[in-house]
Parts: structure tokens; sequence; C-alpha cells
């Protein structure tokens, strides 16, 4: 599911890693299950998520690009 998968665990001492994947195909604007039910309520849930940490980078492919381009803007993300 995840195209790069083997290429972040070649990183994953230097790095914590959070993969999330929409698996309802909505392109990750109308929530994600579990987390939130809108954008706003993904975000919070990230930015608690992510709160501990000094950087955050986001990636994404694909459906996942444009994820990490509207949560990475919405989260201050150091790199998207």
């Amino acid at each position: 599911a995840f195209g790069y998968l083997k290429e972040f665990y070649s990183h994953e001492g230097d790095a914590d890693l959070l993969f999330i994947k929409d698996i309802r195909n909505h392109w990750f604007n109308r929530g994600l299950p579990g987390i939130g039910r809108t954008v706003d309520e993904t975000v919070d849930w990230l930015a608690g998520r992510l709160s501990c940490y000094r950087t955050v980078d986001l990636f994404g492919s694909s459906m996942g690009a444009y994820a990490a381009i509207l949560l990475g803007s919405r989260l201050a993300a150091r790199h998207v």
C-alpha cells in the first residue's frame, strides 16, 4: 500500500514514522475514519500527535501528495 515503505524504513533509527491511508479514497478532504470527520478535526488530531516533535516533514505520492500539501500547510511542516 505504501510504495516507498522500504526507503522510509531505511531511516527508521533517524526518525519516527506515521503512515496514514485514506481507505475511503475521499482525497483526505472528508476527514479520516477513527481520526476526524473533517479536515479541521484531522489537523487537530495530527497536531496533537506531532506536538512533541521539533520538526515535521510530510510525504505523499499521488493522492497522498495532495494530503501532504493540504495537511503540511495547515501544520506548518518543515518540508512537504
